[in-house]
């Protein structure tokens, strides 16, 4: 994979072998989950990554049982704070075609997420606000309609 594209990208991307060591992680990955070259090992992994590696098992058995292309989200802390990802992974094929790992693609969703929450709590005011003022405004003249009527009857 040259080195440049796999930097270049605007997503987090990372490739593990079938031991769930770390192969390669762009720079952008690296930004995303605050990492520094001191945390890239291919000994195993480090503790901040323990969700991540969680994922990555039920992932690696989709991927060594066929699937070709898997989708899934994944919430952990970053800087003490919850982030939100949306990962594409796929087999990593060696030249003889068999499957020596995953490539995944991080997209991290947060802001989007908080955004779609603020619209929702939002939608949710807004509509018990018409509730109430049709249950208000609506109750009242139904009220005055139905003494109209009963005066009416009266006369």
């Amino acid at each position: 994979m040259p080195v440049q594209i796999f930097n270049s990208t605007p997503v987090g991307m990372r490739v593990i072998d079938l031991d769930f060591n770390i192969i390669h992680m762009n720079r952008r990955f690296m930004e995303m989950f605050d990492l520094d070259s001191s945390h890239f090992s291919r000994s195993g992994h480090a503790d901040w990554d323990r969700e991540l590696l969680k994922a990555d098992r039920i992932l690696m058995r989709r991927i060594l049982n066929g699937k070709k292309y898997v989708e899934y989200e994944i919430r952990t802390r970053v800087n003490e704070e919850d982030a939100i990802f949306i990962v594409n992974a796929s087999p990593y094929f060696s030249n003889d075609g068999s499957v020596i790992g995953i490539i995944e693609n991080f997209t991290n969703i947060t802001e989007m997420r908080n955004l779609q929450d603020g619209i929702m709590r939002i939608a949710e005011v807004e509509r018990q606000r018409i509730g109430q003022d049709l249950h208000d405004g609506l109750g009242q003249n139904l009220t005055a309609v139905t003494f109209l009527i009963e005066a009416l009857k009266d006369k």
